[in-house]
């Protein structure tokens, strides 16, 4: 398996973007495509990328951690919109960048015209019963406050791309743990590539990385994949990509180098 000090001696070879500057090129209203990957090829998408690419940079660090912690009705009505494909759906979460320990409440909706738009605030706590919470739930989404319950943490590592041609930002999630319902889950070769645009362009770096290690574009969400896996729930519309991230931790799957 690639080590974290394969990634970032490539790392080391991009040219480096300060948060400030990663926030002024913040897409918050933007198509989204996602792929899935075993970590055995991320070195090669990374040289492949680093071609019109900058990194987000911290504190002399590239790759980043951060901890989200969701919120659902009881029922998981929020998971249960996402596995039934409803074409309107929410997340509701708190968002931690624990290299500089900024907090956000965001509340991210899928449109039924397939746009995604996140609003954000900063918080200093992780309560939905704060007032300014209560607040921002009911401006941009359906649910009370009163309605929800923390229902799932994700902490993940993260490498921000923004590609300076086009303006499309990339972010790579690894070493994914997730933990609710008193259970938890670790993913250790799993990638998650989110490609952020203003408009799908299918004629990117991204994509023509993607094609070259021979995999496409598949819906995957990090909330979903840890209710999967943490609750007894229902899931048979996610089965066949949970056997393909079974395979990819197992590591059987082909990969395909560039």
């Amino acid at each position: 398996m690639v080590s974290k000090e394969d990634i970032c001696s490539v790392l080391a070879g991009f040219d480096a973007i300060s948060l400030e500057e990663s926030l002024d090129s913040a897409l918050m209203n933007r198509v989204e495509q996602k792929f899935f990957f075993s970590k055995d090829i991320l070195t090669n998408i990374l040289e492949y990328l680093k071609r019109s690419m900058v990194v987000l940079e911290i504190g002399e660090s590239r790759i980043l951690k951060y901890s989200t912690k969701y919120l659902d009705t009881k029922n998981l009505q929020m998971y249960l919109d996402h596995h039934n494909r409803r074409p309107s759906r929410y997340k509701l979460r708190f968002r931690t960048y624990l290299s500089t320990n900024h907090s956000f409440f965001e509340v991210k909706q899928k449109t039924n015209k397939k746009r995604t738009i996140k609003n954000r605030i900063p918080v200093d706590s992780l309560s939905q019963d704060q007032e300014m919470v209560k607040k921002y739930i009911a401006q941009f989404s359906p649910y009370a406050s009163s309605d929800l319950l923390p229902s799932m943490e994700v902490r993940y590592e993260r490498i921000t791309l923004l590609d300076t041609n086009s303006g499309d930002r990339i972010t790579i999630d690894s070493s994914l743990e997730t933990e609710g319902n008193g259970n938890k889950k670790k993913f250790n070769n799993l990638c998650i590539l989110e490609l952020k645009q203003s408009r799908i362009n299918r004629s990117s770096l991204v994509f023509e990385a993607m094609r070259k290690v021979n995999v496409r574009a598949r819906r995957i969400s990090k909330y979903c994949l840890g209710v999967t896996h943490c609750y007894d729930v229902k899931n048979n519309l996610f089965r066949a990509k949970l056997k393909q991230i079974e395979h990819i931790e197992n590591r059987e799957q082909k990969v395909y180098a560039i």
